[in-house]
């Protein structure tokens, strides 16, 4: 499946796996009091891991794609749009890293792994 981050950059996704949202609590104790109260806070953030495939003609060119997305890295929030109409907003880059680069047939690419975290429910 095609993707794009920022509606700029493209790459071919083979794996996504997102993970269950995350809630927040408060927990305090009384003196005197047995138990606990428990202020629930919501839902907060969940991971979200995606593997894909960038390409390019060339090495230089696959450098400078795998340079846009270290970039990313930046603690702004992105929005990835996968396929033509699913659009996942609010997420922050936490990682980005490479596998080996592969050279063949009339191109380069590599393997890559992104890591989000969702920062909010769409």
């Amino acid at each position: 499946m095609n993707a794009r981050l920022d509606s700029t950059l493209e790459f071919e996704e083979s794996q996504l796996q997102i993970n269950s949202w995350q809630r927040g609590s408060v927990d305090r104790s009384v003196a005197g009091l047995d138990g606990v109260v428990s202020v629930d806070l919501g839902r907060r953030s969940r991971m979200i891991v995606q593997k894909g495939i960038v390409r390019a003609d060339n090495d230089e060119q696959l450098t400078e794609k795998i340079e846009s997305f270290a970039l990313l890295v930046d603690g702004d929030e992105h929005t990835l749009t996968r396929g033509r109409s699913h659009v996942m907003t609010g997420l922050r880059v936490s990682s980005f890293s490479v596998d080996k680069v592969n050279r063949g047939g009339s191109g380069v690419w590599c393997e890559f792994e992104i890591r989000y975290v969702q920062m909010r429910v769409q």
